[in-house]
């Protein structure tokens, strides 16, 4: 993006909004960074990303992303905890057709959890000083010119306060008020593409025990619906803890009381995990979380969306949480801008280049959806793209016990 002495407003400080508040200001450009709720210092839960009580994965294309914006941040993350593991030879993993081969993949990615990883990047993003940042603010509406074709900044909630700008992005996660701001200006809201499997979590954080011998390092258990819809997983993370999270497909939702969340486990392809949440020690309550569908909204379609808007993150997409997918492809939609040159009807530009970034883990993250489960189609031709996929990665999942295809799964689910 060319140099810029311009103002941009940023509805939410996620994971899209915290790179795109650094590339601007990198640029140039006078940064305000508006979030709803208060950022806890350090590691604290925060209340505006409630999902980060259950196991996030940054895939190896996304960490090689913040590699290149944020150099060092890689050792910086293990300097506070994060462990770095070969996904195939420390990740045990049980598919459809048993255990996979464990060996030296050469391809790895950083375990921790999301509230440190948000805070590491919330600290080196608004290092310098350029950013500035106001908590507790919620955005009431858009400030457009009088033909409704360019955003002229934000109206907050709080105190009716006018935030001039000529760049807006919204990435307010799930709960965007976007389209409504579009529909109330007269404007066209965006199409939908989704996909709901009824995918229910439950997640709980464990002390390991010293005694319990194990080969592995992370631990996954997974089948393919609707065989048997239910999965689960214990990633290491900082503080030499555990963080556990059960997935049921289709209603099939993990309990929240610790004998049910038990039994659950207990219930999986493999007793392994279950075996070894018992001989651990619960360091928290159960927390869960239901309706996590994937949703898609086709801002690339819309020829009348006001010059000067853009769309990120979970605002613009979400996925299925099972295949982690949602930061890395934040964060590839984000780092666009460092690539465009700011001009006129550049936005609406912005919004159809990055869809291609979207396609790829909207199909991966949808494959396995049957035809009711899919409410609306995507882009033209997307229906058979996604059956194709279907097929390949089903193909594939036969001969994952071979180590050189089980490698190119890996890097094929990390985005790379």
């Amino acid at each position: 993006m060319a140099a810029s002495d311009g103002r941009a407003v940023i509805i939410g400080g996620g994971i899209a909004g915290l790179l795109a508040a650094h590339l601007l200001a990198r640029r140039g450009w006078t940064v305000t960074l508006l979030e709803s709720d208060r950022v806890p210092s350090g590691t604290a839960y925060r209340v505006g990303i409630p999902q980060s009580r259950h196991i996030h994965r940054l895939l190896m294309r996304g960490l090689a992303v913040l590699e290149a914006r944020f150099p060092g941040i890689g050792a910086e993350l293990e300097g506070e905890g994060a462990l770095q593991l070969d996904l195939a030879r420390d990740v045990a993993t049980h598919g459809a057709r048993g255990w996979l081969p464990r060996f030296s993949s050469g391809l790895t990615s950083l375990f921790c959890s999301r509230e440190m990883l948000s805070a590491v990047l919330h600290r080196r993003a608004l290092a310098g000083g350029a950013v500035t940042v106001r908590e507790g603010c919620r955005v009431r509406g858009l400030i457009l010119d009088d033909e409704r074709r360019r955003v002229r900044g934000v109206i907050t909630d709080t105190d009716g306060v006018r935030l001039d700008a000529e760049l807006v992005i919204d990435s307010s996660g799930r709960a965007s008020k976007l389209p409504q701001w579009l529909r109330e200006a007269g404007l066209t809201p965006p199409r939908e593409s989704c996909v709901d499997e009824q995918l229910g979590y439950a997640s709980r954080y464990y002390r390991p025990s010293r005694e319990a011998a194990r080969s592995w390092d992370a631990l996954y258990i997974s089948d393919v619906p609707p065989a048997l819809p239910r999965s689960g997983g214990i990633f290491p993370i900082e503080g030499g803890l555990w963080h556990v999270t059960l997935a049921g497909y289709r209603g099939d939702c993990p309990p929240t009381d610790a004998e049910g969340f038990d039994g659950f486990a207990k219930s999986l392809a493999s007793p392994l995990l279950y075996e070894h949440l018992r001989r651990a020690t619960p360091c928290s309550p159960i927390y869960g979380s239901r309706k996590l569908l994937n949703r898609w909204l086709h801002y690339e379609e819309l020829d009348d969306l006001p010059d000067g808007l853009l769309v990120m993150g979970d605002a613009l997409c979400t996925f299925n949480p099972v295949h982690g997918q949602g930061m890395t492809t934040a964060l590839l939609v984000a780092d666009r801008l460092s690539d465009v040159a700011p001009g006129a009807g550049w936005t609406r530009g912005f919004m159809r280049s990055v869809a291609p970034l979207l396609e790829r883990p909207w199909l991966l993250a949808t494959a396995g959806a049957s035809e009711k489960e899919v409410e609306s189609r995507g882009p033209s031709g997307s229906t058979l793209r996604r059956q194709l996929l279907t097929l390949e990665m089903q193909a594939m999942g036969s001969y994952l016990h071979v180590s050189a295809v089980y490698r190119r799964y890996l890097r094929i689910a990390h985005l790379s």
